[in-house]
């Protein structure tokens, strides 16, 4: 199995936020959606709305009742129908650059809300899209700003490697491999929640940004919405490990070039002590049957960023003793900001199972651990 270089749009796609892949024509977007769809155990239905009317893709209006009592109501189409049926099904918008002002419209409230008309789509039903740039595109045309709102903007990457091994082994193409988030990815809202927080008190005038610019309008830009979508899909890249450019793709793709660089470059600039030092003090004050030596931070955002970045190194190298140490360093940071410590404490406790033999410190037990088993069962 082949890793994907688009590790950020299938990241996005699980943790619930609606990605697009932008990319010239014939690159192996649509083919790829399909792989992931087998990959994860969904069925998918291929939506290409400039193919039709907008109540093909709302609803079509029909009378319910007769007299005074009569109401309008809204058909679903098929795919609503067979996608609010309970099964996992992941809803492919294709060629959205070729779908005419009234057809984005009617995909709005899809994208925001999972409703077809008065139709619930599955909770758990992923909307997928896809699109050539509009110079590129079959009469190609921009975004409308609202529905630019509701995307995660994802310039698709050609994974040259798969391409040519499948040339050369008969057209026999490798599958590709996607991340696959753990079912404990939303432990790591709460601190991610809290450093983005952190960051526009720090940086005011950063969440909402409406660009005055047509063409920049059709892409990302800084909303509370999509600050909400960069807060989970931050998360999900956290619970996976992935790379610290997933995360600035992520970011980028969502609010924007210019504020995820300035996010990027606050978070790094914030002089933190490195996490793998901080691990091996908490292992070497292990072995030695001492106390950690330990510096809390000055500010919140510091102290939110230090949790994050070790709550990253131990998930990303897990055993006993990282496990163990990444604790000890939560229980030290307990001392001075107990809200903040639970918060990087809650993932950390989830992940014992794959620490091999981990275990709490009596500490650990006492003081933090009844919080968090409180917030695990709420």
């Amino acid at each position: 199995m082949r890793a994907t270089p688009n590790a950020a749009y299938w990241i996005c796609a699980q943790a619930g936020v609606n990605p697009l892949a932008i990319g010239m024509p014939g690159i192996a977007k649509t083919q790829t959606v399909y792989a992931f769809a087998k990959a994860t155990g969904r069925k998918v239905y291929t939506l290409i709305a400039s193919l039709r009317d907008p109540a093909d893709i709302g609803g079509y209006p029909y009378p319910d009742g007769n007299g005074e009592g009569a109401v309008m109501r809204l058909i679903p189409p098929s795919w609503a129908a067979d996608c609010s049926n309970g099964n996992k099904w992941i809803v492919f918008l294709d060629e959205l650059t070729t779908c005419a002002p009234a057809c984005q419209a009617a995909m709005l409230r899809i994208l925001a809300e999972k409703h077809v008309g008065d139709t619930p789509l599955s909770p758990d039903t992923w909307l997928l899209g896809a699109c050539n740039p509009p110079e590129q595109a079959a009469n190609g045309i921009e975004l409308e700003a609202a529905m630019a709102n509701r995307l995660y903007h994802h310039e698709w990457e050609v994974d040259h490697n798969a391409v040519l091994d499948g040339y050369c082994n008969g057209l026999e193409f490798p599958e590709p491999e996607f991340p696959r988030l753990p079912d404990t990815w939303q432990d790591h809202l709460g601190l991610t929640g809290k450093l983005v927080a952190e960051f526009h008190r720090k940086n005011p005038g950063r969440l909402c940004k409406f660009p005055t610019d047509r063409a920049q309008a059709s892409g990302p830009w800084p909303s509370p919405r999509t600050w909400e979508y960069a807060i989970r899909c931050l998360a999900a890249a956290q619970s996976v490990g992935a790379e610290k450019t997933v995360e600035l793709a992520l970011l980028t793709g969502l609010v924007g070039e210019a504020v995820a660089l300035e996010f990027n470059t606050w978070r790094d600039n914030l002089d933190l002590p490195d996490p793998e030092d901080l691990i091996a003090e908490a292992i070497a004050a292990s072995l030695a049957g001492r106390e950690m030596r330990y510096e809390h931070p000055d500010r919140a955002d510091k102290v939110l960023a230090m949790m994050a970045a070790v709550n990253w190194a131990v998930m990303g190298n897990n055993n006993a003793r990282r496990w163990e140490a990444g604790m000890s360093i939560m229980e030290h940071a307990a001392r001075y900001d107990m809200d903040v410590a639970l918060a990087g404490a809650r993932p950390l406790s989830r992940a014992i199972k794959d620490a091999n033999g981990a275990k709490l410190s009596a500490e650990f037990v006492s003081r933090l651990y009844p919080r968090i088993q409180k917030a695990l069962e709420d």
